[in-house]
């Protein structure tokens, strides 16, 4: 009986240790220790009336609500528009790291490309860092299911085609 319950022991251990070796385990998009969510004071009603209003004085909040994030400098515009807006920051619970990193933000296969149109609303944003340092960015729009990512390096092509917003949703996380 020792000897089978040691061989059970043993597989397990072995099963473990290559689950973390295994090569077809879908790679993160960003290697993290901390995610800040910060979340922008403006809802879309509030936004479009405004913009009707005087679209000239809503260029910030359009620029931080709505553009994709494409290259270096998108990134670095990223965070001198951000200094003018009204938002809210805080740490996520770090409970929730493991299902980003091995669910939701991870690289996956698609078919195919979808190109996505229409106004997105990128109202969530989260910050991944690493010993403190930046090492992206995502730009969430939970009610349209669209996202966009900095640096433009990583592979996010199929991010949503996976569900990946509606896991969040589960979660509570990020509600539209």
């Amino acid at each position: 009986m020792r000897t089978i319950f040691t061989l059970i022991l043993v597989t397990l251990i072995n099963a473990t240790t290559f689950a973390q070796l295994d090569t077809d385990r879908p790679k993160p998009i960003f290697d993290f220790d901390e995610v800040v969510h910060i979340s922008l004071n403006i809802t879309e009603e509030e936004y479009k009336e405004r913009w009707d209003a005087d679209p000239s004085a809503m260029y910030r909040w359009t620029n931080m609500l709505k553009k994709h994030l494409k290259t270096q400098a998108d990134l670095d515009n990223f965070w001198e528009q951000l200094e003018h807006l009204e938002y809210t920051e805080q740490t996520v619970d770090s409970k929730y790291y493991t299902f980003f990193s091995d669910t939701i933000f991870t690289e996956k296969f698609c078919a195919f490309v979808k190109m996505s149109k229409g106004d997105s609303f990128y109202k969530d944003i989260l910050v991944f860092k690493k010993n403190g340092k930046i090492q992206g960015i995502g730009k969430l729009c939970m009610s349209c299911n669209k996202a966009s990512f900095a640096p433009p390096t990583v592979f996010t092509d199929c991010f949503g085609e996976y569900q990946e917003f509606d896991q969040l949703r589960e979660k509570g996380l990020f509600v539209d």
